[in-house]
């Protein structure tokens, strides 16, 4: 994630100044509000449509977490070469605020661990299993593992696989058919597209990648449940050695736990370029290192340029390729979606939460930003009300669908969550068609009355 940082960095620290701090508490509202109402309506609306148990933190996910890192921005740059929008750049740097408090809520606080909490009695079992394994071992097992350990010592060119040669047969089948689905697979697609390259042929022949294919690329979920690994990045899908083994904890260990993983993400590429953009753009003899200000004034470099605009220039540039990426990746990632056998009882949850999620979440947003409008709190700031009311006609984000991912078991058969979530995400976007352009017509016409 490269690009996204480029892009904070890039629009904070040109749009963002230190009479600004007003307009970002409003955002901070507003954001934290559009996420608390989505999860709340979605968790009700699931109530009454009888969600499945193992969905709840997949539905709370897409009514916390909207789309609003890429889709605003290409909405307001596909406005501005129209001129019916004033001030695109600084209404692109709030909606980078919004991206950062979603961001914060989500990574940083931990809440994407609601999807987990939806494969919580799959990593139970899968855990117990493995200690099992790890304890079944009988006497003679174990005197003829240390006789195959003290053989192995003598004679080095034994092949280390007979290492598990005392755990159960059906056990060790299970788990050794998991890995070599998944590395078959995997191979199979390699060579598919080896073959391909080489022998010229079309890309039509090549097998589509779907749901399936996601899942085997990004589970970690034996790993998870072996309790071998840790959740190192969330936000890049990244795990790390459990040096800790798990064990209950009490409520003060909890809070230390959340504060340590508060702190911890602040070290991660996101949260730490909007912390340091934040910090430039506050100081204004900071700021003019970088780009022009009014509020202070430092000697420019021989090109009559601010000494460091270079880094402007550069995040500019690699931050420039922030949308059109993201809207590739979110195409893909739609293109992959599959349904697969869900009972017409179950396609209740999916289209009631897009009802919620793009028709009565924007018209409750549209009301609380007219209050605010009404109140002063844009502070004369159109652009401002422009953003605030599109963010609440946005579609889940596309990092809900990588993250149940990365909890499914590459062997799943019930397959509820992925099916449940593919579903919610195609009806969001084929009613996006119709309520997003409604929602910025609206804004455009009523509140700001262009």
């Amino acid at each position: 994630m490269v690009t996204l940082p480029a892009l904070l960095f890039n629009k904070i620290i040109t749009n963002i100044d230190n009479s600004d701090i007003a307009q970002i508490g409003t955002i901070a509202f507003l954001g934290i509000f559009n996420m608390l109402g989505g999860g709340l309506m979605c968790f009700l609306v699931g109530l009454v449509t009888r969600c499945p148990k193992r969905w709840y933190g997949g539905l709370i996910s897409v009514g916390m977490f909207p789309n609003i890192s890429d889709l605003p921005i290409a909405y307001l740059q596909s406005l501005e070469g129209y001129g019916i929008v004033p001030d695109v750049d600084r209404g692109v740097a709030f909606n980078c605020i919004y991206t950062v408090i979603q961001l914060i809520g989500q990574f940083n606080c931990g809440l994407y661990r609601l999807i987990e909490w939806d494969f919580r009695d799959a990593l139970k079992n899968a855990g117990d299993e493995e200690e099992t394994v790890s304890t079944s071992a009988s006497p003679e097992s174990v005197q003829h593992t240390d006789c195959s350990n003290s053989l192995t010592s003598i004679n080095s060119s034994v092949d280390g696989s007979d290492a598990d040669g005392n755990q159960p047969h059906f056990l060790r089948e299970k788990r050794t058919g998991r890995r070599s689905s998944r590395s078959t697979a995997r191979r199979g697609l390699d060579l598919g597209r080896t073959e391909s390259a080489c022998s010229g042929t079309s890309l039509r022949e090549m097998p589509t990648e779907n749901m399936a294919d996601m899942v085997r690329q990004y589970s970690r979920f034996d790993e998870l449940a072996a309790g071998s690994v840790k959740v190192n990045d969330p936000a890049d899908l990244q795990v790390a050695p459990n040096t800790t083994p798990s064990k209950s904890k009490g409520v003060w260990s909890l809070a230390k736990s959340f504060i340590f993983l508060l702190l911890d993400s602040f070290r991660k590429p996101i949260s730490l370029t909007v912390v340091i953009s934040l910090i430039i753009c506050m100081i204004p003899w900071v700021k003019a290192l970088f780009v022009t200000t009014n509020q202070a004034h430092i000697s420019p470099a021989p090109d009559g340029l601010p000494p460091l605009s270079f880094m402007m220039d550069i995040s500019s540039y690699i931050g420039a390729a922030q949308v059109p990426f993201g809207l590739l990746v979110l195409g893909a990632t739609i293109g992959r979606l599959e349904i697969r056998d869900i009972p017409l009882s179950r396609w209740a949850t999916p289209v009631a939460v897009t009802c919620v999620r793009l028709v009565l979440l924007p018209i409750v947003g549209c009301a609380l930003d007219s209050k605010v409008d009404k109140d002063g709190l844009f502070y004369n700031e159109p652009i401002l009300h422009f953003v605030s009311n599109i963010v609440f006609c946005m579609p889940p984000a596309t990092s809900n669908i990588y993250l149940t991912a990365f909890y499914t078991p590459p062997d799943y058969e019930d397959h509820i969550q992925v099916d449940c979530l593919a579903l919610a995400y195609i009806c969001h976007y084929v009613a996006l068609v119709v309520c997003l352009p409604f929602t910025a017509a609206y804004t455009l016409k009523v509140p700001l009355k262009y």
